[in-house]
Parts: structure tokens; sequence; C-alpha cells
């Protein structure tokens, strides 16, 4: 068997990657994935801005509303449609 029949071959058998479903897919797991990090870069900024106002006030973290803010980003995060 010749190298350029193997070679033929192989690029037959590769997924056909102009469909617009396929390219559709990776746009939604692209986006998905970077909520995620916009999300997270949210909420750590959210803390740290909350911790340094307690710790200029003289008061200790307030984790309840710490905790009620992830809580509010994430009911958010699942009332988004896909």
């Amino acid at each position: 068997m010749r190298f350029e029949c193997v070679q033929q071959d192989a690029f037959n058998l590769l997924p056909n990657l102009n469909m617009e479903e396929l390219a559709r897919s990776f746009a939604v797991k692209s986006n998905d994935m970077m909520l995620v990090i916009y999300l997270s870069s949210m909420i750590r900024s959210v803390l740290a801005l909350h911790d340094l106002i307690d710790n200029r006030e003289g008061a200790g973290p307030h984790t309840a509303d710490a905790f009620n803010v992830v809580w509010s980003l994430v009911a958010v995060f699942e009332a988004h449609p896909r």
C-alpha cells in the first residue's frame, strides 16, 4: 500500500468540522466556560472588597454576607437559559 493512499484514507476518516451544529456547540461550550470564569472573578473581587472594607472599619469578616453574595450570583447563573 502506498503512502498517498494511507494519507488519503486518514484524511477521509476525519470528522467534518464545517458543520454548523458542531461550530455552535463549541461556541456554547466556550461561552459557558467564559461565564464561569467571569462569575468567579466577580465573586473573588466582591469578597476581596468586602474584606477590605471590614478591615478598614475594624470589624471582622462577615461570612454570612459573603455567602449571600455568592448564592445570589449562583441563582443568576442558574436562571440563565441555555
